[in-house]
């Protein structure tokens, strides 16, 4: 394991823990590679608070500079959240908080160690549409680079966005500020089963930021976490193993895990739990709940090397060799049953016809051209992620 690796984990260790871990050969850190490392990982603000009576060199200072506009923009989104909950609530749509703000405020007691990119909205595909025009009515616009979807009027967009095939989230931004609108927890390829709607049946008004509003029960909170760190993202970056940690010292006497467990079997996510508490607990040696334990006296962590391996690279999955790395995890980490033929059938499928809601593609075939359009929107992505259009 690279020295990058190791030094943060450690990091995440004595954040989360409050101890001091110290880490031998600080000296063979290679600052450059480390810098590179960190974006992919986004543990910056976390790094900065373990290192910050460690070095004094220049990668210190960008990780200083970094945290803190990180906290002016989680005070800026925390401002901005109450005001759209405010606003949500006197319209009567039913709200929650989704994934990063919320595990800043629910699992770090917003400390602002969580780097944060956006916020995050979950609505009932029922409430979707009058959720849309509150943001238009905000003065968010869309973030979908296609002219032919421009010349739509608001509720044609709107329309359109709802009734797009495997859509299930979308991207408004207003100045600075950008926000991450869903009406679904994840793309219709993957085979997790997890219920949306049990999510706001089991909801309850508790204080966010200063405003009383719908929240998640800790049990929804820590499948939030499962679904997207281990489901969508295969605990491939550092940020899901902190934010697994917080979760247990903020909420892991609060739930029963074996209920979580027998859950996750029914979500056909079990797998993705025990080998996200595997590599916790070996990893950064944390201790983890005695019903996992349990469960992992005879788990198979197949995946083991290849994460790892991922860790160290910290190469995003939207380059070509790095996909092909991911999908080999994301299928070792599903649950008995799982069809990876399916799986990839759906997944082209999903791809392979162009729909005026996405960034407009470089090539567009006929439908009769599926392999065509499907190279043509892999290409458009990659393009677009590596010269940042």
């Amino acid at each position: 394991m690279y020295s990058e690796t190791t030094l943060m984990i450690r990091s995440i260790q004595s954040i989360v823990n409050n101890e001091s871990y110290l880490l031998e050969n600080l000296e063979q850190i290679d600052w450059q590679r480390f810098s590179r490392m960190t974006a992919f990982h986004s543990i910056r603000p976390v790094l900065f608070q373990y290192l910050q009576d460690k070095i004094k060199n220049d990668r210190l200072e960008q990780l200083r500079i970094f945290a803190t506009n990180q906290t002016f923009i989680n005070l800026q989104y925390g401002a901005e959240i109450r005001r759209l909950l405010g606003i949500f609530a006197a319209k009567g749509i039913p709200t929650l908080p989704y994934k990063g703000v919320l595990f800043v405020h629910e699992l770090y007691k917003n400390t602002q160690l969580r780097e944060v990119g956006d916020m995050d909205f979950l609505f009932l595909p029922s409430e979707a549409k009058k959720a849309m025009f509150v943001f238009f009515d905000e003065g968010y616009e869309l973030s979908i680079l296609n002219k032919d979807f421009d010349k739509l009027s608001m509720e044609e967009k709107i329309n359109a966005i709802l009734g797009a095939k495997n859509q299930y989230e979308v991207s408004f931004k207003k100045d600075n500020l950008s926000i991450d609108f869903h009406w679904g927890m994840h793309h219709g390829f993957l085979p997790y089963k997890i219920n949306m709607e049990d999510i706001f049946k089991n909801a309850e008004n508790r204080n966010f930021f200063g405003v009383e509003c719908l929240m998640p029960s800790a049990e929804d909170i820590f499948f939030m976490l499962l679904l997207h760190h281990g489901g969508k993202e295969n605990w491939t970056r550092m940020k899901h193993f902190a934010d697994l940690a917080a979760f247990l010292n903020s909420h892991g006497s609060l739930v029963n895990w074996s209920e979580i467990l027998k859950k996750a079997t029914d979500y056909k996510l079990k797998r993705q739990l025990l080998m996200g508490f595997y590599l916790l607990r070996k990893y950064f040696e944390m201790t983890i709940p005695s019903e996992v334990a349990t469960e992992l006296k005879n788990f198979d962590a197949r995946s083991e090397k290849q994460t790892v391996a991922f860790w160290n690279d910290a190469q995003h999955w939207s380059s070509l060799f790095s996909r092909l790395r991911f999908e080999n995890i994301l299928r070792q980490n599903q649950d008995a049953g799982f069809s990876f033929k399916k799986y990839l059938t759906d997944f082209f499928h999903s791809y392979s016809k162009p729909n005026i809601i996405e960034d407009k593609r470089i090539w567009i075939f006929q439908d009769k051209f599926p392999i065509l359009n499907f190279i043509s929107k892999a290409m458009t992505y990659l393009i677009r992620k590596y010269y940042k259009i």
